[in-house]
């Protein structure tokens, strides 16, 4: 998360500070959104878990309970959580038969190249969620949320070799992935 967070804040929020949790909200939760929804590629849900994520975060701070480590990596390990659990959950991917859907004009100057496209970018994110989960978590958080190796290191307690590694595999994993997908 490429946001600054002010520390006076962070203890406010923890304080039970409502206003200082919305302001929290504020600035985390378009980078949540975009960590989740790469994850699992439906917005209507990734807007969903997010909120699932700023209710557990809210819970937690009202229990007492709080980071350990960072906020932000406190933050990112409870949406890698719901994500995980969210998977865990769906056994059997939803259909949805053609005939039964509503036909809606498109708004695109050319309908065929978006569909290429949206299909490119559905082909990309279930190769990443077929990837292990800190692989994929790495490549959110270096190539979605536009994190750098070291920061990725530090949220997510590993070291920075090991990042570069879990990268290397994870962007081999899914070259060869969309090499079959997109023949």
């Amino acid at each position: 998360m490429k946001v600054k967070i002010d520390p006076d804040l962070l203890a406010q929020a923890k304080d039970g500070d409502p206003e200082a949790f919305n302001e929290l909200f504020d600035l985390c939760s378009q980078h949540i959104f975009r960590y989740i929804l790469a994850r699992i590629g439906d917005p209507q849900l990734a807007e969903d878990l997010t909120g699932n994520v700023f209710l557990k975060v809210y819970e937690a701070i009202n229990r007492g309970d709080s980071w350990n480590w960072t906020f932000t990596s406190w933050l990112y390990s409870i949406a890698h959580n719901q994500v995980v659990d969210y998977q865990r959950r769906q056994n059997l991917r939803a259909f949805y038969p053609i005939d039964e859907q509503e036909w809606i004009p498109s708004s695109h100057p050319d309908p065929y190249a978006h569909s290429l496209d949206c299909l490119d970018a559905e082909a990309l994110r279930a190769a990443i969620a077929r990837l292990p989960a800190t692989q994929a978590q790495v490549i959110c958080l270096r190539f979605l949320e536009g994190y750098g190796v070291r920061e990725v290191a530090t949220l997510l307690g590993k070291s920075e070799l090991s990042i570069r590694a879990l990268q290397f595999r994870a962007m081999r994993e899914l070259r060869a992935t969309m090499r079959k997908e997109l023949g």
